[in-house]
């Protein structure tokens, strides 16, 4: 059976020692794509993260119908819409797509787009990145 390239990432803390879900995605992208991405970071405050997550996004990606691996995985915490609290991962092409990303509580970890609910996440939407 063939090796996922997230697999390597799930449960390694991240290198830069920061447990915040867009610092892991930032990682990610340059050590594994050669991707350079300057997100929003949640170290700013939720609040303030999810007003330039919406003021920016059109500045780093674009909705997709055809993701591809590493794509952004927009994904909403269950219960906070009101907030509108993003969480951000990494899309994974597999038999049955999946989501890399930082769970404070854990590291991080992958998980099936299609149970995201199991762990009290919405999905968003899928996102190509801007080069």
């Amino acid at each position: 059976m063939r090796r996922c390239w997230a697999e390597q990432w799930v449960l390694r803390p991240p290198r830069s020692g920061t447990r915040d879900c867009t610092c892991f995605v930032e990682e990610v992208s340059r050590l594994q794509f050669g991707r350079v991405l300057d997100l929003p970071s949640a170290t700013c405050g939720a609040r303030a993260r999810d007003a330039q997550v919406k003021k920016r996004a059109d500045d780093f990606a674009r909705p997709t119908d055809t993701p591809q691996d590493g794509d952004a995985v927009l994904m909403t915490i269950l219960g906070a819409r009101r907030l509108q609290s993003y969480h951000i991962g990494l899309y994974v092409a597999a038999e049955t797509p999946q989501v890399l990303h930082w769970m404070h509580n854990i590291g991080a970890a992958l998980h099936p787009l299609d149970q995201l609910d199991r762990i009290g996440l919405d999905l968003e939407g899928i996102y190509a990145w801007i080069s």
